[in-house]
């Protein structure tokens, strides 16, 4: 029987790759990062301007992964820049020139705690339409009655299933082989909210 299912675009790939400098680390988040959401907007405007795209487009975050086996002796008076105990640990990131000074500060103390390398690669979380245009643009407004199919059949849109508070809240359970959360929120839960900012407050996030 012959699928309907439309067949997937996506960016490049960049291969995984581990690091022991926080800076380099970093730089690897931003490529990662603005190659995915340059994608995205690249095809977004295609649409704009074709009416129609073939198949579905799928950009992801990138993501920051930290494995330890032991219970390494940190300083306790900090309550970040460390895991709990042995594990591998993830996180999404979103926007990394905007966070660079914390998440460079973050890996920073990671490296030095835990004396092991961090991998920084592409995650299996997709970003949404909508968080990877300019801030302001409205998704709905610019497609209306202008193409082809529902926008939800091209590109990944934002998800309230699971855009919430669950890992900072402490009732967040990892499914069995999964990793531990590396970060209070996930990046399309950040996302979610820089892009409330400008719409309570008139103003961009990196101004806050």
């Amino acid at each position: 029987m012959k699928s309907n299912a439309n067949p997937i675009e996506t960016p490049k790939k960049i291969a995984s790759k581990r690091f022991d400098d926080a800076e380099a680390a970093v730089s690897r988040l931003e490529l990662i990062y603005d190659r995915h959401t340059a994608f995205i907007r690249n095809r977004f405007a295609r649409l704009l301007k074709n009416k129609s795209l073939p198949g579905r487009i799928r950009a992801n975050y990138p993501e920051i992964v930290i494995e330890t086996a032991t219970y390494t002796h940190i300083d306790s008076r900090l309550s970040y820049g460390h895991v709990a105990g042995p594990g591998v640990y993830s996180t999404t990131i979103t926007r990394p020139r905007q966070f660079r000074t914390y998440l460079r500060e973050q890996l920073s103390l990671l490296l030095r705690n835990h004396g092991v390398s961090v991998e920084i690669g592409v995650s299996d979380k997709a970003i949404p339409l909508h968080f990877a245009l300019e801030d302001g643009l409205h998704v709905e407004s610019e497609v209306a009655h202008r193409i082809d199919r529902p926008l939800r059949d091209i590109f990944d849109v934002p998800d309230l299933a699971v855009t919430d508070d669950a890992i900072v809240n402490g009732t967040f359970q990892p499914a069995p082989g999964r990793s531990m959360p590396l970060a209070p929120f996930t990046a399309p839960r950040i996302d979610y909210s820089l892009h409330r900012l400008p719409h309570y407050t008139a103003t961009s996030p990196e101004f806050f």
